[in-house]
């Protein structure tokens, strides 16, 4: 996954060279064979502007606006800078990552486990870092008060577990962990913990609390997604804490009637 690194860097640099002219046609090639390995993300928005004003302008759609343009790029330069890539760590055990989120009696839930077969060629694919792209940026956004367009390159991210991949099948003792996030966060917080925990053989149950404490999350009687809900009355804590005991104690009793050979 590195490699996105330096395709980003690549189609940034074609662009600066799209702006000599005698180099426009070639940078235009060299711009889409880029764009076709490059993972599209918001934060370059200007990066992506820059570069079709470009070709209608060589076009004679509109008018050449080189100016503009050199805004555009300096613009994607910042939110590169600003938003970059992130890469998860290569995973320290010895099993490939399966993944699938589940609502069990209610409660949204994102299962990692161990899997020895997993590739895009079997339909299997990485999993986004966040399950829900639009809503979990603006609820971490709202619970630490800052602006959520710096959050928004979040949903770009990958990790290194497949969906929907097969449960290891050696017949080996595969031990459950229950995860539980933290105020603010959501069950895709840690999941660089997680899914090397889940490389080593353990299958983990993380659950997404409907306490008001996520950043985002589902009541267990709506499908509607809501977000952090501030809280400062200690007692409502001790109701909050009560609530999250509850859930834990429901999600594990429906995964287990499941059985984590039936994940997949």
């Amino acid at each position: 996954m590195a490699q996105l690194h330096w395709i980003e860097a690549g189609l940034l640099l074609s662009a600066f060279l799209d702006l000599v002219e005698d180099l426009a046609w070639v940078t235009s090639g060299v711009a889409i064979v880029l764009l076709s390995l490059h993972r599209w993300r918001v934060s370059l928005t200007a990066l992506y502007t820059s570069l079709a004003v470009g070709a209608l302008a060589r076009l004679g759609v509109i008018v050449a606006m080189p100016g503009v343009r050199v805004a555009f790029l300096v613009v994607a330069v910042l939110f590169a800078l600003l938003h970059p890539i992130a890469v998860f760590p290569d995973l320290s055990g010895p099993y490939l990552v399966g993944c699938r989120t589940e609502r069990l009696r209610g409660i949204d839930c994102r299962i990692l486990y161990p899997t020895t077969r997993a590739s895009s060629s079997s339909g299997a694919d990485l999993v986004p870092y966040l399950e829900w792209h639009r809503h979990t940026p603006a609820g971490i956004a709202k619970y630490a008060g800052m602006p959520a367009f710096l959050f928004a390159h979040l949903p770009s991210f990958r990790l290194r577990a497949y969906r929907h991949a097969p449960v290891a099948d050696d017949q080996a003792s595969h031990p459950l962990i229950v995860f539980s996030h933290g105020l603010g966060g959501t069950f895709e917080m840690y999941s660089a913990l997680l899914e090397d925990w889940a490389s080593r053989g353990f299958v983990v149950l993380a659950v997404n609390h409907g306490d008001g404490s996520a950043a985002a999350f589902r009541r267990a009687d709506s499908d509607d997604t809501v977000l952090y809900v501030p809280v400062d009355d200690d007692g409502q804590r001790r109701v909050q804490l009560e609530h999250r005991v509850a859930e834990l104690s429901r999600a594990v009793s429906a995964f287990l009637d499941v059985g984590p050979p039936s994940i997949p």
